[in-house]
């Protein structure tokens, strides 16, 4: 079937979708901040993204996955990005923890742990920088 080009045949293309939502599209932006819904036409579900990036790889269908679990498939080139013109969903990941000035050295390990490595530019994103 081959890699989509644009929108107009990725509907041909099965997906495997993350997650067990009822998340029927996903919200594209594309250049000048048009926005698209693309419709999924999913395969299968799962919420486990390790398995559903074993069955991308083994050419099961398109997925949509977090980098931090593509990223070294990706690099690789075992797997290849499709629609790249368009920007998918960002999501955000908070530390939250209760307002106190004697944060446990434990918590604030942490905190700096995540903040180093997850940063502006998460570890992952380098082997994906060309």
């Amino acid at each position: 079937m081959g890699q989509p080009k644009n929108l107009d045949n990725i509907d041909r293309h099965a997906f495997l979708q993350y997650g067990f939502g009822n998340q029927t599209s996903i919200e594209l932006k594309g250049v000048k901040g048009s926005t698209f819904q693309l419709k999924l036409n999913s395969k299968m579900r799962a919420n486990n993204g390790d398995f559903l990036l074993d069955m991308a790889k083994r050419g099961h269908g398109i997925t949509y996955l977090p980098k931090f679990i593509a990223y070294k498939a990706l690099a690789s080139g075992e797997l290849k990005p499709v629609l790249s013109q368009y920007d998918l969903p960002k999501l955000n990941a908070y530390a939250v923890y209760p307002k106190n000035r004697f944060l446990s050295q434990r918590c604030r390990l942490l905190i700096d742990h995540i903040a180093e490595n997850l940063g502006e530019t998460p570890y992952w994103e380098n082997d994906l920088q060309t």
